[in-house]
This record gives C-alpha cells, structure tokens and sequence, in this order.
C-alpha cells in the first residue's frame, strides 16, 4: 500500500466530534495525514472543485443537508474522490444504501481506533484508485464486516447472532460476560440453552423469522442457573439474495430494573393501608426525573387528577409544580439532609387554578433504589384568607385617598399616607389641623343614629374640602374619608359656565337674526332715498342720519352673530405671525405714545385655518381691551407661541381639547379684572366701564370667533397687577386648495329676468321687489315655501332665478323648496338668504365666497350685483 500522505476533506459541524477524529488518526501517525476540516456541505464542494482531495470522510446530519443526499451530492460533484461516511446511526441498512449512492465505507462514530479509521481511509483511497467498481463494491463489504464485527465485539449490549437452525454463530464479548460461558462453550450449541424456557427461545426465533424483528421482555438463565430479565430486540438476517439466514438479537439486562418495581410492590403492601387512607396527599417519585410512582386518593383529591394521568409522568410533564427550580433546590436539600419539613411551594391543579401547599420529603429506600415520600397539605384556604385579610389591611395605608378613624370618643385611632399628603399640602403638620370644626361632635352623631354624614365641604387654605363619616357601630370606630375637591368644583363651574354662554350666543343669535330683517328694510329704504335727486337738504341729511344708524345697528348685529358663532366665515390656512405683523403699525396708533408695546414671535409657527378678518378682530378687540385697562399708561405684549396640548391638560379645561395648538397672547399691566367679574367678562353687555364708554361686546365677539374656529380662551388676572388673555386655535393639519375670490365684476348690474322672491316678512319682500325691479328685472313674489310651490306650476318656464328666505314658516324652509322646485329644473339658480347663518338656518350649507348666499342685513347694490352674478354664473 502506498506510504504517501493522504489529503483528507473532513465535512463535520460537530467540533467535538472533529477534535477526537484528528485525535484518533494522530494515534495512526500524523505524517501519513493531512485533514482539512470544513462544517457545511457546501463549503466542502467548493473544495473538491478545486482539486487535490484524495478521500472524504463525510459526516450525514449538517446544517445545510440531511442524510444520503450528503452521499449523493458529493458523489456528483467529485466521482472520481472516494467518500467513507462517519455517522453517529447504527444501521445496517442504512449502510448498504450509502454504498448504493457511492460510499466506499460507512463508520459509526464511538465505536472506531485510530488505526481502524486510517486504515478505513487507506482502503477506500486505494480501492477507489486501482480497482474498478465491483472490486470496490466488494473491498467495501470487507470493511463493512470488519466495521461490524468490531461493534459487536465493542457493544455494551449482548450481541448474539443464530442461523437458521437456531445454532449460535455469533455471541460478543458482553453476552459472554453477562452468562458466565466461554465462546467455546456456547459456539454452534442451540439458541434454547440461554432461555430459562426453552420453549420461549422457538418463539422468539420463530416471530423474528415471520415479521423480521421482535422486541419482548424474555427471562434468560445463566450459566450458574441464575435466571435474570433481559429486554430483547431482535432481526431478521439476510443474504445479498435477500435469503433469510439467521436472527440477530441485542439484549439489555434489566434485572436490577425488575427488582426496584418488586422492591417498590412490596414497599406499597407494607405501606398500603396508611398510604390510601390518609388524609393528607402522598406521593411518591423518583429522585432524578421527579416521574411519579404512586399517588394517594387524597392528592388526587387535592390536585383534580386521575391516577392513571399521573402515575409515570414526570412533574414537568404534568406541569404541576408553579416554580420547578424551587422543587429542584429542595430535593438538593432532601439529599443531604435525608428529610425536610413544612415547605410551602405552589401547585397546579388540573383545572389549571393555582393553590398553595406546605410538604415535608421524605428519602426512603425501596428495593436498593432511594425515592421521595412528599406528604402534600393544601393550604391554598388558609393563604387565601391571609391574602384577604392583607389585603383588606393594605386598602386603607394605600388608598391614594385620605382614610381616618376616629374612635367613640372623637380621637383620631388612624390616618393613611395621603391623609398625612393633604395635610402638608394645605401647609399643616397633622392631619388633625385640618378636620373640620366640630369633628368630636359629628362621630358621637353618627354612632349615636348609625347613620351616614355625607360631603361636608369645609375651606382651607382657599381649598375645598369634602369628608364623608361612617359608623362602624359593631366596633364602635367611625371611618372618614376625605379629599380635595377644589379641582372637581373649578370644572364644573367652568362647565356651568360654558353652558350659560352657549344659551345666551343662542338668545343672542335669534336677536341678531331679527334685527337683521329689520335692518334690511332700513337700509335698504334709506339707501333708495339717497338715490332721489330732488330731496331737499334737511331731508337728505336725515336719510344720511337713518343710514348710519342702520350701518351701526348692523355693525351691532354681526358682533352679536359672532359672539353666537353663527356669523358666515371664510376660512383658509392662516400664518398668525403674518396677521400680527401687518396689524402692528395700526396696534400702535391704537395704543399711543404713553404705551410701551412689544411683540413676540415664535419661530417655525404652524398655520391655523382661519378667517383672516375674525382674527385681526379678536386681536383688534383684545388689545384695545388691554388699552382701556391702563388709561395711565402701561406695558402691553402681543406673542405668539405653539404648543402640543396633552389628554391630562384637557381634563383640567373642558373646552381644550389635545394635540397641536397655535397660541396668541395679549398682556398688559393694567388695572386686572376684579375675581367677582371675571366669571361674566365673555358675556354679551357685560361691561366695567362707564356708561357710554363700551358696549360689551368687545370681549363677547373674541369669545364667539375663538369658539366658531373650535379654540378655547384662557384668562390670568391680578387687580393691579394686569391681564393676560391667551387664545388657543387648533393647527391646521389639511392642504388649504382654496382659491382667492376674484375680484369685484365690474359688468353692468341692470336685467330683465324673471325673478321668484320668497320671503315671509312682507317688508323685506317689498323692499327686494323695488331694487330689483329698479334694476329692471320682473319679480314675482310668494310669501311662504308653500305658495311659492304653487306660484312656479303658474310660471316655472319663465322663471330665472329664485331668491328665497331659509327660514319660513309653513312647513317647507328655503332649502327643502330649491330641492323641490329642481327636481323639475335642475338647472334652476337660487340665491338663499337669512339673518342667520347658513348652518343655523337649518341646513348643512357649504357656499363659496357667499355667491349663492346673501347674509341680511344688506344694501340694494349688494342684493342687485348678487343676483347679476349668479345670472351669469355657469348652470
């Protein structure tokens, strides 16, 4: 055989496993070897492309591939390079397979010497170089035999082999051992000899030659008659014909296996009657698995299982101990102490409801073998009063609210921590500093009717107080609890007062809507008469007077519209740095020289979406209210800020709501607001000042603007010392696609359409019909939505343009009568109009630039270029 170096490719990912083979053929001599070692299948067939491995010793379980394709694979990529396969299955058949798909050898891993492997790979190198394929076929079945003779020689296990006639033509060194005879004494002699019923040995032979293998438990005798318990699994052999030749057998003593479970019956009929009857849960286990041997009726009774679903299974296989690492300890204490007492671990039951045991272990030792006697109480009861009875302990000490007892006579027996918090928040030491007047007298009160002394409210330190007394008379105790309700009471005078402003914006509203349909009538008439060329001069300065009274009652009536958040807006994205900074020239002018005036910007502010004009006016008002407030002169601030509004903020202020807010904030260092006056400051005609000097409505119209665009307003005052108003908008989060208006059309306003006027206030209707007819247009009126259906059926060809009121009465408002009257023109034009807003109108109305809506009061120039523009208007 060739001396020269073998280059060995070992393909193994068990790094072990690769230590001890290159181990193992440096026993064979190191020189005669160079092993190159990769971990993956993959790795090792990019080494046999590159050439210059002469044999592969090649492990069948790797990360990237499984079994005999390992074989196959590495057979295909190099066929020409022999392959002996290393695994840790021992299997014949398995074997034969490998040398089907091109194995040279197969090894079985812990049963091979380092010169059996070199030898094994020096074969299969000079096998697969100078012989063809049977020589190697065959050269390999050589090894093979000699591979398995020496697991049979090396196997812990009784290897015994027979022929057909049942004649012994193979028995291993531990089968020699096990029965006491030499090799000489037992070699060709029948199978029968070995079985302590020779009947038993036919059987076995016999069921093995009919299925092809047989696993029993079979009682064999040795050679001094002791007769011992194997476990036995035999085959079937066959010849390369697939003949029947022989059976083969491996047996396992279990004889000691076979004493601990007639040691543990004995055990059990010594112990039988204390056991079963007891009532406390026994268990008895084994040391090491914890598996369950025997359990008692009162453990099943305790833990909700069968007997039959526990007995065998192991603790973890139940999952009955909560904390098996404690178990674990345990039993390490068991082991060294031989006994323990009174040790409370959790358990399972069945149902899967945890409870609470105390156990005492026992070690006892049954049969030779030692096992744990567990006396198991449940004292999940006991631990779950004790629980209740902490609990019940713990309420009070952590209740996040104040608790008291006081005793019969009045003394305080107990307080809690948040007692003893709101104590020192009010600024006091104790608890008692702070009990409400009369306290000795209210428990006495209370024990003496058994009844209850609710909410008593006292004041302290300007915060409210609320305690609420009950009677324990069986313990002759009276609980208290207390707490601050300054927080509750703020919110819900704030909330009464939201509710009061939403019913007087909608008083002031209807107001507003009627002085609109007068308003109407006066201006209008008013500006008819200053159109007459032949008024004389007293005449025409009266009209004048008439018209700027009505222009000033109007003025009035939009600011009570925006108090009540019904006036029309026009809203889009807003920069309110842009709007402060056009206004600060005019601010000043406003202010004068003996006001000092400062403004600050935040930078990278977020757009609101706004109407732009509503808030140069809320500004406008805030900072002339500032001025007023400091008629000798002061500081006043304008800022802007942004802020991110929190859930917890906006429970403390119920018109706040969260998320991303823009802020504008006007100060001053004026004479402040008076506290009795600062509840009613947003109300309409609400006014400090003196008579003659304000309407009132200054404050009241920021209030509604801020509302109409979802804000909220805050106010700080001290008399004295100035006021802050801040006003929070929510920031826009939408794209503003609307466009700018176009400018004012400059066409003729003059027509001669036909026009349905429908207005339930008959001096309104008269007023329309003479500007429009002025303007030559042919009118035709109805007074409610009902006549008008009637009039269209006389004139719906001829009509071209309906102007209709959105609140009438009848039944049928202005909206409800364009949807009836287009369902025969769709086509049909209609202008609506209203003292209201469109939205308080009746309707969820969305106009562009007010086109197709015209806000009362308004002058006979504004009702004729209206309703020209809609004429002309696309249909």
């Amino acid at each position: 055989m060739n001396n020269a170096a073998v280059n060995v490719l070992l393909v193994e990912d068990n790094l072990g496993d690769a230590r001890l083979l290159r181990e193992a053929l440096a026993e064979a001599g190191a020189e005669r070897f160079r092993l190159a070692h990769v971990d993956r299948l993959s790795e090792a067939l990019n080494v046999l492309a590159q050439g210059g491995v002469d044999v592969v010793l090649l492990d069948l379980s790797l990360p990237d591939e499984q079994g005999l394709r390992t074989v196959t694979r590495t057979r295909a990529a190099a066929p020409n390079v022999p392959i002996v396969v290393l695994t840790g299955l021992d299997d014949e058949d398995f074997a034969v397979k490998a040398v089907r798909e091109g194995a040279e050898d197969y090894l079985v891993k812990g049963q091979i010497g380092g010169h059996l492997l070199a030898r094994c790979l020096r074969y299969a190198v000079e096998r697969h170089r100078l012989l063809g394929e049977r020589k190697r076929a065959e050269e390999a079945l050589l090894v093979s035999r000699e591979y398995a003779l020496n697991i049979i020689d090396s196997s812990l296990d009784m290897i015994i082999a027979s022929d057909n006639d049942q004649r012994i033509v193979e028995f291993n060194p531990a089968a020699l051992k096990a029965f006491g005879y030499r090799l000489e004494e037992v070699y060709h002699k029948h199978i029968s000899m070995l079985y302590a019923n020779p009947m038993e040995g036919a059987l076995v032979h016999q069921e093995t030659m009919d299925d092809g293998y047989c696993v029993r438990e079979v009682l064999n005798v040795r050679k001094n008659g002791e007769i011992f318990s194997c476990l036995l699994s035999a085959c079937s052999l066959r010849n390369a014909r697939g003949e029947a030749v022989g059976v083969m057998g491996i047996s396992r003593d279990i004889t000691e296996r076979k004493q601990a479970e007639e040691a543990l019956r004995k055990s059990e009929e010594r112990f039988a009657k204390a056991f079963r009857s007891s009532p406390v849960g026994i268990c008895i286990t084994t040391v090491t698995e914890d598996r369950f041997l025997d359990v008692n009726d009162a453990f099943l009774t305790i833990t909700g299982f069968a007997k039959d679903e526990v007995t065998g299974r192991t603790s973890n296989e139940l999952g009955i101990w909560v904390e098996p690492d404690d178990r674990r300890k345990l039993v390490e204490v068991l082991l060294r102490r031989g006994q323990v007492k009174d040790y409370d671990l959790r358990f399972r039951r069945k149902s899967g409801e945890i409870g609470h045991s105390l156990r005492s272990l026992e070690l006892v030792e049954l049969g030779g073998q030692q096992f744990i006697l567990t006396f198991f109480h449940d004292t999940t009861e006991r631990v779950r009063a004790e629980a209740q009875i902490r609990k019940l302990a713990a309420f009070p000490h952590f209740n996040p609210n104040p608790v008291l007892e006081f005793s019969a006579t009045g003394g305080l027996n107990y307080f809690n921590d948040a007692a003893m918090a709101m104590a020192r928040a009010l600024g006091h030491e104790h608890p008692l500093e702070i009990l409400p007047p009369g306290t000795v007298g209210i428990v006495a009160e209370c024990l003496a009717t058994r009844q209850s002394n609710l909410r008593l409210e006292t004041t302290t330190n300007k915060r409210t107080l609320s305690w609420s007394f009950f009677p324990i008379n069986e313990l002759g105790v009276v609980h208290c609890y207390a707490g601050d309700v300054t927080e509750r009471q703020n919110l819900e005078e704030q909330l009464r007062q939201s509710q009061k402003m939403e019913s007087v914006g909608k008083l002031a509203g209807g107001v507003a809507h009627d002085f609109n349909n007068m308003l109407t009538v006066i201006q209008g008439n008013a500006q008819l008469l200053k159109q007459r060329q032949r008024l004389e001069p007293r005449q025409a300065e009266s009209v004048e007077l008439i018209a700027q009274a009505a222009d000033r009652a109007a003025n009035l009536t939009r600011q009570l519209l925006t108090f009540s958040r019904q006036q029309v807006i026009q809203l889009k994205n807003q920069n309110l740095n842009e709007i402060v900074t056009q206004m600060t020239e005019m601010l000043q002018r406003i202010l004068g020289e003996d006001m000092t005036f400062e403004v600050r910007y935040a930078s990278h502010l977020p757009p609101v979406h706004a109407d732009r004009g509503m808030l140069e006016q809320v500004l406008m008002n805030l900072v002339v209210n500032s001025r007023d407030a400091m008629p000798k002169g002061g500081r006043l601030v304008v800022s802007t800020s942004a802020r991110q509004i929190d859930s917890a903020y906006a429970r403390q202020h119920p018109d706040a709501t969260p998320g991303p807010c823009v802020c504008l904030s006007v100060s001053d260092t004026g004479c402040g607001i008076p506290p009795d006056c600062l509840p009613h400051i947003f109300e309409p005609f609400f006014t400090t000042k003196e008579v003659g000097k304000g309407t009132g409505l200054g404050l009241a119209t920021v209030y509604g603007i801020v509302k109409q665009h979802k804000g909220w307003i805050e106010v700080q005052s001290e008399v004295g010392r100035g006021t802050t108003f801040t006003v929070y908008l929510p920031a826009s989060v939408q794209e503003d696609k609307r466009t700018e208006a176009p400018p004012p059309d400059t066409a003729p306003l003059r027509g001669t359409e036909t026009i349905l006027v429908v207005e339930d206030e008959e001096p309104v209707r008269t007023l329309v019909r003479a500007v429009l007819e002025q303007y030559g247009y042919r009118v035709i009126e109805a007074d409610s939505g009902v006549a008008a259906i009637s009039v269209w059926e006389q004139h719906r060809s001829s009509v071209d343009l309906v102007l209709t009121d959105l609140v009438m009465p009848g039944g049928v408002n202005g909206r409800e009568l364009a949807d009836k009257l287009h369902e025969s023109r769709p086509d049909l034009k209609v202008i609506f109009t209203s003292g209201y807003s469109p939205g308080m109108a009746g309707g969820n109305f969305k106009f562009m630039e007010s086109l197709s809506f015209l806000q009362k009061p308004y002058l006979p120039q504004t009702l004729a270029r209206a309703v020209r523009e809609r004429l002309d208007a696309p249909a």
